[in-house]
């Protein structure tokens, strides 16, 4: 229940953001839907939900107009990049799919070294520390 609060919340934020895009503030747009992008893939399930109910404004931002031309490329081909994820749903499940695994392998190996160190607990230095020390600060 929680993290469903902190996930509207968020959501709320990003709408905002997208609505507030204009003149100056193109970088609210911009890096909201930056945010959306990392929460489709690695969020919770209910911020693809989220994202889908707001699928309008995403598609709005596609068009996107600015005086730098520069700004508005970026902005108009991070709104088509969230809402090709959103339409092509096999595509998000793929791309999250991989995203989990990558994240499940990272984890992997720390568990592994932690496994070890635990096995290592009862291994005794041979020279004594002040040995140790000396010879540290002899390089």
């Amino acid at each position: 229940r929680e993290s469903s609060s902190v996930l509207f919340d968020v959501m709320s934020v990003i709408w905002l953001r997208v609505r507030d895009c204009r003149g100056l503030h193109w970088k609210h747009g911009y890096q909201a839907l930056q945010l959306l992008k990392n929460l489709l893939y690695h969020g919770p399930l209910a911020a693809v939900v989220e994202a889908t109910d707001g699928l309008e404004k995403i598609r709005s931002l596609r068009a996107y107009e600015h005086m730098r031309s520069g700004v508005a490329q970026d902005i108009r081909k991070s709104a088509a990049a969230v809402y090709s994820l959103l339409v092509d749903r096999a595509k998000l499940w793929m791309v999250r799919r991989v995203f989990a695994e990558k994240r499940r392998q990272m984890v992997l190996p720390a568990a592994k070294k932690m496994k070890l160190l635990k096995m290592d607990r009862n291994v005794r230095p041979t020279h004594p520390i002040d040995y140790i020390h000396a010879q540290w600060m002899e390089l």
